[in-house]
């Protein structure tokens, strides 16, 4: 940036320096001649004049109009000049005739609008005071004409010389204008209720008194050099303007160095302008304003959109508020938010405001420099917008747009290109996963995302990564030919998206890892490539293109998403890890071809759009993936090519609901469709020659028209032409009624007897809880507790219903197409396989509507009749069909293969309810056995201790008894001599081990599978019976019992 900023100002001289007002001009002024107003002649209206006494000096008006001429006009230290008027809008216009300035140092006040008029310069020193309603103070002068008629003011003049504000100036319900070639303000200016206007120019027009905005237009200079406002005080009002006309282009038209508070009012909004046409403004102070109502209000700074006109800013505008955040508006050719500078539009219960800054037509450069920094926060609203434009967009600075609600767009539209290493902080307040967007948008450059090197169309690797950590971003050469290449490896952790949108390539050259985030890559009239080996890693990818999307490297990404291609498709490297491809919109290529290789073990296809993957002519359709290959229910291919679908080590899921999967073949004009896979899996009404012990080979693709070729041996059972179900696994229910687009495709219609033969039969059970692929590690699958088995009690209720469903179909004149051979008539239906009349459209739903109605209760009915058999209760089948409204039940019956699909699951979804509380009931009681074993096992231990420590305990009393009795028979061991050992006590039986619980294999217990309570429990081990010790003799127990109290202390 720095480089930028020298280049700038070397093409452009430096601004004089008396462009910067440090002091003020007047002529004629001598201390001496300080005195109230002098000489003065009433040339309109009525007015008296009154010197009241040596210090004051009083003028009454007595007319709503006046003008009056003085030789001069001023007023020394401690005096007072005092205008008394008939009301507050009343006006008295004071013009000086002679060559003297008008030096205001004690005081003037007034309940009505005074007007000074003096082209020789007006100061108001530094004690001075004005307090009148209004106060226009004016080195140009106006006609007699236009203040009489009291409209709109129109100043001009030529004088050099200057209006400067020392003092205070307070305006209590009015306004205030200073109007001069320069105007400089380092005292107070107060307009509470009004407008403060400080304005620089030949020729300046205000507008009438109590309009919404005061100064209206400031034009021309004589002197182009001097037009300049400068102010360092203080400006407080309910709107504030400062415009200065330019001119020069290297002159300082408006110095903002002080601070200006716009407060606004009931019919005044809080508003600040500063404007200087085709000049420079400066703001080095405060700019701060509000509306009456609290919220926050505007800020405009214009220095117009001529070559040269600058506005810098290193100081604050802050147009922020506890409510709703206002606006910032900055227009010029060349705009610089320095170091320090800070723009700020937040909000707090409310929504924040915005920032605009430059245009991309009119402003040559926006820098923000390092340390420069725009908020737009709100703490419960949205956050707010921010736009920079330019031909040149230098982005260094900060940027916070966080909110509640919806959150903030941060917006860099560039002609020539963008440097970008600043940071914008989008992220939502008390919940980091939403972030608002970076949008960087270049007409007219190609861009290149690199390590930084100064260049303009270089976006910095390192910057873009952190910010993609702290919101969405998208990058756009959208100008014609325009392309974006990334030469620089990318990796963020958040879950944001990155978006490369070009008129022409869009080229991966390096990797880009997200494993949490997404990658947009669009190109707008060319193709996306990947040119060198670079991984790309994410959880969603999309990827749009004019022409050919080419991703030979490897691909990792949970969902992909192709939209509106119109050439070749190809992600083929072998390692790709895809989840799910969503096909949006037609591919529409004239001799496209779509080769598409997962490794990951799963792939899932999906078609959003109506029409499916369309080619107009020619086009190959390959899809391999090393498990489980899962078409879903709207997966549609229509191509003039082949359709090649390959599970390597899976098997095909195809979930098609009616008409839903359509594929090419010889009989249709379009290509051949095969199926590759480990064993045969879910065809979902897709029929075709099945061959055996085959593998995909890119050289096998020469088989027939609509065929299925398996590595497996062939099952037992089903016949070659329908390989049947194998490998099951589970079924996800599906609504019905697509929620986007409700219109389904025409199918044949079935006979309700084909509906219900399949929807009942015993492998519907099973179809619906076949194992997935061990897709586990990405796409955990939860598992029932347990896969149920057909039903043998079914059987009836299967005969029973399909019987009365025929019965029902035929009195209520539902028919339909059907592969069986038609029935033979009989006395009952006379007209079983004939064709019959077609019926219109609301006698067909008529129909149904009874249909539905019989069925329904009969339903009930069997179920009630079947209660004992299957346990489906006529509550839980009207349940279960309940939920589905009228028009699902209408669509069902009208699709025979998704009424098949539901009726099945209602009825597995009852089947495996009961199961479960079978399942319940059982583990209940089997705790309850296992509580009594736990119970029992416990007494038996403690009556078995029991009985071990009285065996022992009686066999140490008896050896002890047989050694004492020994005493005092002296023998070889010294009077003592080796008892006789008992014999052994006879030993403990050894309690039964508890018998290990097996899992059942019935709903119910078998009898005696469990161990009854503890009564029922092997007898405990027979009581032992030692003999009893003899007595010891009197003399030896009084030994002893010395012995043993001398032992123990006593």
């Amino acid at each position: 940036m720095t480089n930028l900023k020298n280049k700038r100002r070397a093409a452009a001289p430096k601004r004089p320096l008396n462009c910067v007002l440090t002091s003020f001009v007047v002529a004629g002024f001598s201390s001496a001649a300080l005195a109230n107003p002098q000489g003065g002649t009433i040339v309109e209206g009525g007015a008296t004049i009154t010197q009241t006494s040596p210090t004051q000096l009083d003028v009454v008006s007595t007319t709503d109009r006046a003008i009056i001429h003085w030789n001069t006009f001023s007023i020394g230290s401690g005096e007072l000049t005092r205008f008394q008027m008939g009301s507050a809008d009343s006006a008295v216009l004071n013009r000086v005739t002679s060559a003297t300035a008008s030096q205001i140092d004690g005081m003037l006040t007034s309940n009505g609008r005074v007007y000074l008029i003096n082209p020789n310069g007006v100061v108001i020193g530094a004690g001075g005071v004005v307090q009148t309603h209004s106060f226009i103070a004016s080195t140009r002068d106006i006609t007699d004409e236009d203040f009489l008629d009291g409209e709109g003011l129109t100043f001009r003049g030529t004088s050099a010389y200057e209006v400067h504000n020392l003092g205070t100036i307070y305006a209590e319900d009015g306004d205030v204008a200073l109007i001069g070639n320069r105007v400089v303000n380092s005292g107070v200016i107060s307009a509470p209720q009004g407008v403060i206007a400080l304005a620089a120019g030949d020729e300046v027009m205000l507008a009438a008194p109590g309009s919404s905005r005061l100064l209206v237009r400031v034009a021309g200079v004589t002197d182009s050099d001097a037009a300049q406002i400068q102010h360092t005080g203080l400006l407080t009002a309910a709107q504030a303007e400062l415009q200065a006309v330019g001119g020069n282009m290297y002159a300082l038209a408006v110095n903002a160095a002080g601070v200006i508070n716009a407060t606004g009012v009931e019919n005044r909004q809080g508003r600040i302008y500063l404007t200087a046409n085709g000049a420079q403004i400066d703001v080095t102070g405060t700019l701060k304003a509000r509306n009456g109502d609290g919220a926050g209000g505007s800020i405009h700074i214009d220095s117009g959109v001529d070559y040269g006109s600058e506005v810098r800013v290193s100081g604050t505008l802050d147009a922020s508020s506890t409510a709703t955040g206002g606006g910032i508006n900055i227009a010029s050719s060349f705009v610089e938010l320095d170091d320090g500078a800070r723009l700020l539009v937040s909000g707090g219960t409310g929504n924040a405001g915005g920032v605009f800054v430059g245009s991309e037509e009119n402003t040559n450069q926006v820098i923000v420099a390092e340390g420069a920094r725009i908020e737009a926060n709100s703490l419960s609203g949205d956050a707010g917008n921010i736009d920079l434009s330019g031909a040149g967009v230098y982005f260094h600075g900060d940027v916070q747009a966080r909110g509640g609600a919806l959150q903030a767009q941060f917006n860099i539209h560039s002609g020539e290109g963008v440097e970008y290493t600043g940071l914008a902080d989008l992220r939502a307040y008390g919940d980091e996963t939403r972030f608002g967007s970076v949008t960087i948008d270049s007409a007219y450059s190609n861009l290149r995302i690199a390590p930084t090197d100064g260049n303009l169309t270089v976006l910095d690797s390192d910057a873009l990564a952190a910010q993609l950590n702290h919101g969405n971003v998208t990058i756009a050469a959208n100008g014609e030919g325009r392309y974006i290449d990334v030469f620089a490896p990318l990796s963020w952790q958040a879950a944001t998206r990155l978006t490369l949108q070009a008129h022409d390539t869009v080229d991966i050259n390096q990797s880009i890892d997200a494993s949490n985030g997404a990658l947009h890559l669009i190109s707008r009239n060319a193709g996306v490539t990947d040119l060198e080996p670079a991984t790309i890693t994410v959880r969603d990818l999309w990827l749009s293109a004019a022409q050919d999307v080419n991703l030979a490297n490897r691909v990792v990404a949970q969902n992909v998403t192709l939209y509106d291609i119109g050439g070749r498709t190809w992600l083929t490297n072998e390692q790709n890890e895809l989840g799910s491809i969503t096909f949006m919109r037609d591919l529409r290529a004239q001799s496209g071809e779509v080769d598409i290789v997962d490794s990951a073990g799963g792939l899932s296809l999906t078609t959003s759009n109506v029409g499916g993957i369309a080619y107009s002519t020619d086009g190959n359709f390959r899809v391999r993936t090393s498990g489980d290959l899962t078409l879903a229910p709207a997966f549609q291919t229509q191509v003039g090519g082949d359709v090649t679908l390959v599970a390597a080590s899976g098997a095909l899921r195809n979930r098609s609901t009616a008409g839903a999967n359509v594929f090419g073949t010889s009989s249709t004009g379009l290509g051949r469709t095969r199926v590759y896979a480990s064993a045969a899996g879910e065809n979902g009404g897709l029929e075709g020659a099945a061959q055996y012990d085959v593998s995909y080979s890119v050289e096998h693709e020469t088989a027939a028209s609509t065929g299925f070729y398996y590595s497996g041996s062939a099952p037992q059972g089903p016949g070659p032409s329908d390989p049947g179900p194998s490998d099951p696994g589970p079924v996800d229910p599906v609504d019905p009624v697509d929620p986007v687009d409700p219109e389904v495709p025409e199918v044949p219609h079935l006979p309700p007897s084909q509906i219900v033969e399949s929807a009942l039969d015993g492998n519907s059970f099973e179809q619906l809880n076949r194992p997935a692929a061990d897709n586990s590690a990405r796409y955990p699958t939860p598992q029932p507790r347990e896969t149920p088995a057909s039903d043998p009690n079914s059987a009836s209720l299967t005969s029973a219903l399909l019987e009365r469903m025929e019965e029902l179909a035929r009195l209520n004149g539902i028919d339909g197409t059907t592969t069986k051979q038609p029935k033979e008539p009989t006395a009952k239906n006379p007209n079983a396989g004939q064709p019959q009349e077609q019926t219109p459209p609301q006698q067909i739903l008529d129909q149904l509507d009874r249909f539905v109605s019989q069925l329904m209760a009969f339903l009930q009915e069997m179920a009630a009749s079947q209660a004992g058999g299957t346990g489906i209760t006529p509550e839980q089948l009207a349940q279960k069909m309940g939920s589905m409204s009228l028009d699902q039940q209408k669509f069902l019956l009208e699709s025979p293969q998704l009424f098949q699909q539901q009726l099945s699951i209602i009825l597995a979804q009852i089947a495996m309810d009961r199961r479960n509380e079978a399942l319940d009931a059982r583990n209940r009681e089997m705790g309850k056995q296992v509580d009594a074993l736990k119970q029992t096992a416990e007494q038996m231990r403690d009556a078995a201790t029991q009985q071990l420590m009285g065996a022992i305990i009686a066999g140490i009393s008896q050896i002890a008894g047989g050694a004492i009795s020994t005493l005092g028979n002296a023998g070889p061991n010294g009077g003592l001599k080796q008892p006789a050992l008992p014999a052994a006590p006879t030993p403990l039986p050894i309690a039964p081990p508890v018998p290990e619980l097996q899992p059942a294999k019935n709903p119910s217990p078998a009898p005696g599978m469990f161990p009854g309570p503890a009564a029922q429990m092997p007898p405990p081990p027979p009581q032992i019976i030692l003999p009893t010790p003899p007595p010891l003799p009197s003399a030896v127990q009084a030994q002893l019992d010395a012995a043993r109290n001398k032992f123990q202390g006593r």
